[in-house]
């Protein structure tokens, strides 16, 4: 894999967020129970990081004009310290939930800056190659969270510890900044009028609605399994946490060797018969898991659909950007919308383990691949052929 000394910061951003992606969902029954309530209650606390995710992908566009990249990499820092320490001294549900919402806003300020760089800096594939690298350290962060989760919880270590723990980067960041503050590239003066003339005469067509869609949708299908698969084996099928927490270990690790070989993939394959092929296979795994009582076929399954869906999110993204003549303003849009249906798919997931029960979650992740499917599948006469 050929590393870019330039995205270096942003490699390490998103690999911060994939750490502390996963860590409700592995411990969504301590928490709930620290707090006397139900777990469909903490999925919606846990709504509230990705709602400030949204708010910080609408701010950042005028945050990057206003103080520059490097002052909103502090930013994002200061708000994931002080997501940390409300987190630490919370003894009712309302401080927790703040200091979900100030993780959500801490990872997508600095998620703005790591997208922002690759933006400015490369063009056509070389651009998408480099969304699909940033996207392979994230699932390499997200890997290490539930086993290390797991483990720590059946030591007996109190799971706030336990969620603190990934913030401990947030100081490494820091320095990492600091000290590559001359390294942080800049987009020529003439590269930005030009961009800002293309903002005033672009028009997008239905098919990059459509196309924009697909990614929310495809934000719920992720969503709807990495946050309620564990609970699914832990609440139905009496599995321990150790093992419950392996599944999504193993997912995440699917997930990043599938976003090295979806770079391969891409250069045989267009990215519209790619997307259709690998939600399809993602349909077909998830429909299985959903029937499937027996923890190894679920394992097994988990390995499918992990490889399947792995390169799903930068390829619609990717998709997207290339029916846009300004790609920039292009991939600003179609985040917000993949935040939009992170929201959705968490409320939307909530209200089912609430009324049903955590196995109807699963059932969302089979739905939202069929979804893509149609999505995809209605954009072939504006996308690729």
């Amino acid at each position: 894999m050929n590393l870019d000394l330039n995205l270096l910061l942003p490699y390490l951003i998103f690999a911060f967020q994939g750490l502390t992606a996963p860590l409700g969902s592995v411990m969504i029954i301590e928490i709930a129970r620290k707090y006397s309530v139900d777990t469909s209650t903490i999925g919606y606390v846990f709504a509230l990081g990705i709602i400030g995710g949204g708010i910080a992908a609408l701010a950042s566009g005028f945050l990057l004009e206003v103080i520059g990249k490097r002052r909103l990499i502090f930013v994002g820092i200061l708000c994931g310290g002080l997501a940390a320490l409300s987190i630490t001294v919370s003894n009712h549900l309302t401080m927790f939930g703040i200091g979900v919402f100030l993780t959500g806003l801490s990872n997508w300020l600095l998620t703005a800056v790591g997208n922002e760089i690759v933006i400015e800096n490369y063009q056509g594939n070389k651009r998408s190659s480099k969304l699909n690298l940033l996207n392979f350290f994230y699932s390499a962060g997200a890997l290490v969270t539930p086993a290390m989760a797991g483990s720590m919880l059946a030591r007996g270590i109190q799971w706030e510890m336990i969620f603190l723990t990934p913030f401990t980067l947030l100081g490494a960041l820091a320095l990492f900044a600091y000290f590559l503050k001359s390294n942080l590239p800049k987009v020529p003066a003439n590269s930005l009028e030009e961009l800002a003339q293309s903002n005033s005469s672009e028009s997008w067509s239905s098919s990059m609605y459509r196309t924009s869609i697909a990614l929310g949708v495809y934000c719920m299908l992720e969503l709807s399994y990495t946050y309620w698969i564990v609970l699914h084996l832990r609440e139905n099928l009496s599995v321990d946490v150790v093992e419950a927490s392996l599944v999504l270990t193993i997912f995440y690790i699917c997930q990043a060797i599938g976003r090295v070989i979806t770079g391969i993939v891409i250069n045989y394959i267009s990215l519209y018969r790619y997307i259709i092929s690998c939600a399809f296979i993602g349909l077909a795994a998830a429909s299985f898991i959903i029937i499937s009582k027996s923890y190894v076929v679920i394992l097994c399954l988990t390995i499918l659909l992990g490889l399947a869906v792995a390169g799903l999110y930068p390829s619609i993204l990717s998709y997207g950007t290339l029916q846009a003549t300004h790609s920039p303003r292009a991939v600003t849009f179609f985040l917000t919308s993949g935040l939009a249906g992170s929201v959705v798919g968490m409320l939307v997931t909530s209200f089912l383990k609430q009324q049903v029960g955590s196995w109807a979650c699963i059932v969302v992740t089979a739905v939202s691949a069929a979804l893509v499917i149609l999505l995809i599948g209605s954009t072939i006469e504006k996308g690729e052929g």
